[in-house]
C-alpha cells in the first residue's frame, strides 16, 4: 500500500505543480547520478592504498586528540582572551576556519585604543598569526587527514569509486557530495588526483574546467565597461586588483607569487561584497590599506560599484540614517535574489527573523524596562537601551549574511547552471535502457570530467 501511495502522491505532487516540463536538467541529471553511482568509475587501489598508509603515518604524530571537541576547546580558550573566546561556541569547521585566520594586533597609532576609522575598536591586525589561530590550523589539518583516510578506506573497500551527488545540494543549486563520501572534497594535489584514473582500461578520461569562469560571469553580472575592456585585453584581474591593493604596476604583481596569491584571494572577496575588515584579513593588510584599496578599486570601476550599491540597497532591510545609535528604520525587503539564469534563492526565513527582532527592539516588553546603566566602550547605556541594541546588532548580522548570500548567489548560481547543463548534453550522449556505457560524467563545482 505504502509503494502504491507514493506512485499515487507523486503523480498528484506533479500536477499540483501546474505538471512542470518533464525534460529539465535537474530531473535528468538525478537520473544519471543513479545509474552512474551504480557502476562506478575506476582508482588506482594499489597507489591509494599508499596514500591511506601514508595518512595513517601523519595522523600517528597528532599529539592530541583532535576529534574530541572538550580537548580541542581547551586548548584554544588556553590561548584566547575572555572576548575572543565568545567565537569559541563548538570547534566546528567553520569557527575554526574563522579562528585560523585571525592575526596578533597592535594598538592603534592614531587613537591610541580608543577607537577611530583607521582601526577595529582601537586595535590594527599585525601580520604574525595568533598563537589560537596556529592551533586551529593544526586541528583541522589533523581532521582533515582524517576524513582523507576514511574516503580511502570506503573506496578501498568497494575497489571503485560511486560518486554519489544530491542534484540541487546547495541554495546555489550547484551539487554536492552525498551518502557519508564527498566526491567534490577530493584533495586537489596531483599525488591523490592522478590515483582517480575514473576510466576503465577500454575507456578514454576527456574533461576540465570552465577558463576563468566566476571572472567571466561577474563581468556579465556587472556589467563594468572600463573592467571588460581589460579583461578582453587578456589581463588578469587578479593583477589587477593587485596593482591598486599594493600600489605597483600590473607586470609587476604577476611575476611576483605571493603578491598575485594574496591579490586573488582578495578578488574572490570583493566580488562578494567583502567589507574593509574582510579584506585586510584577506590580504595580510591594515584597516587603512583595505579601506584606500576599495575605494580606489571603485573609483576605477564606478559600473560594478553602483551594480554592488544596487544590490546591497534590494536587500538592506534596515538601515540608521543618522549613523551608530541612531534611530534604525525597517523598510521590506524582496524574497530573493535570482542568477543570470533565472534560479532563485529565496530569503522569506531569514527576513521574518530579522522583522521579528526589529520590532522586539522597537518595542520592548514592559518588564524588560528599568534597572541599571550599561558602560559601553564609546557610550553608558540602560540596562534596556544595551539589550535593545544587542537584538538590532543579531538582526543587522543576520542581515550582512543575506547581502553576502546575494551577492554570492548571482555568480555562484549562474555558474552551476551553466556547469549541470553541459552534464546533461554530455549525459544525453548515453542511450535510454539497458546498452553499452558510452559516457559517464562526473561534476565537480565547475570541472566536469567524463
Amino acid at each position: 500500500r505504502y509503494a502504491t501511495e507514493d506512485v499515487v502522491d507523486t503523480k498528484k505532487l506533479y500536477e499540483y505543480f501546474g505538471s512542470p516540463p518533464v525534460d529539465d536538467d535537474d530531473s535528468v541529471l538525478a537520473t544519471m547520478v543513479g545509474a552512474v553511482r551504480w557502476y562506478g568509475f575506476a582508482v588506482d587501489t594499489v597507489q591509494m592504498r599508499a596514500l591511506a598508509e601514508s595518512c595513517k603515518a601523519q595522523l600517528a604524530s597528532v599529539e592530541f586528540s583532535y576529534n574530541s571537541p572538550d580537548v580541542c576547546k581547551r586548548m584554544l580558550q588556553s590561548l584566547l582572551s575572555e572576548t575572543e573566546a565568545v567565537i569559541l561556541t563548538s570547534t566546528k569547521a567553520e569557527v575554526l576556519r574563522e579562528i585560523s585566520t585571525w592575526r596578533v594586533s597592535d594598538v592603534c597609532d592614531v587613537c591610541f585604543g580608543a577607537g577611530c576609522v583607521n582601526c577595529v575598536d582601537g586595535l590594527v591586525p599585525t601580520e604574525v598569526a595568533h598563537p589560537a589561530a596556529v592551533v586551529a590550523a593544526r586541528i583541522m589539518e589533523a581532521r582533515q587527514l582524517a576524513k582523507e583516510l576514511e574516503n580511502y578506506e570506503k573506496i578501498l573497500q568497494a575497489g571503485r569509486f560511486h560518486a554519489d551527488f544530491k542534484v540541487i545540494g546547495a541554495l546555489s543549486s550547484r551539487m554536492s557530495g552525498n551518502s557519508g563520501l564527498n566526491a567534490q572534497g577530493i584533495k586537489h594535489a596531483a599525488s591523490v588526483r592522478s590515483v582517480f584514473t575514473l576510466a576503465d582500461p577500454w575507456e578514454v578520461l576527456s574533461g576540465g574546467d570552465f577558463d576563468a569562469f566566476e571572472v567571466n560571469i561577474m563581468d556579465a553580472v556587472y556589467k563594468d565597461p572600463v573592467l571588460h575592456r581589460e579583461l578582453t585585453s587578456g589581463k588578469k584581474i587578479h593583477g589587477l586588483f593587485g596593482s591598486v591593493v599594493f600600489h605597483k604596476p600590473y607586470e609587476e604583481i604577476v611575476a611576483d607569487l605571493d603578491l598575485y596569491s594574496r591579490a586573488k584571494r582578495g578578488v574572490f572577496a570583493l566580488f562578494y561584497g567583502a567589507t574593509a575588515f574582510k579584506l585586510s584579513n584577506s590580504l595580510a593588510i591594515n584597516m587603512e590599506e583595505a579601506e584606500t584599496a576599495l575605494a580606489g578599486w571603485f573609483s576605477k570601476y564606478s559600473t560594478m560599484a553602483q551594480q554592488l550599491s544596487v544590490l546591497k540597497d534590494r536587500f538592506c532591510s534596515m538601515k540608521q540614517p543618522g549613523g551608530i545609535g541612531s534611530k534604525v528604520e525597517w523598510r521590506d525587503p524582496p524574497d530573493y535574489v535570482e542568477s543570470l539564469l533565472g534560479f532563485r534563492r529565496y530569503f522569506t526565513l531569514e527576513n521574518k527573523i530579522c522583522r521579528a527582532l526589529f520590532e522586539l527592539a522597537e518595542d520592548p516588553p514592559k518588564h524588560w524596562k528599568g534597572g541599571g546603566r550599561v558602560v559601553r566602550r564609546d557610550r553608558e547605556q540602560t540596562q534596556t537601551g544595551a539589550v535593545r541594541s544587542a537584538l538590532f546588532g543579531a538582526a543587522f548580522g543576520i542581515q550582512s549574511g543575506i547581502l553576502r548570500a546575494a551577492g554570492n548567489h548571482v555568480i555562484q548560481s549562474t555558474g552551476a547552471t551553466t556547469t549541470k547543463n553541459l552534464q546533461r548534453r554530455l549525459w544525453d550522449l548515453q542511450p535510454y535502457g539497458v546498452g553499452e556505457w558510452h559516457v559517464r560524467p562526473l561534476n565537480v563545482h565547475d570541472e566536469v570530467m567524463c
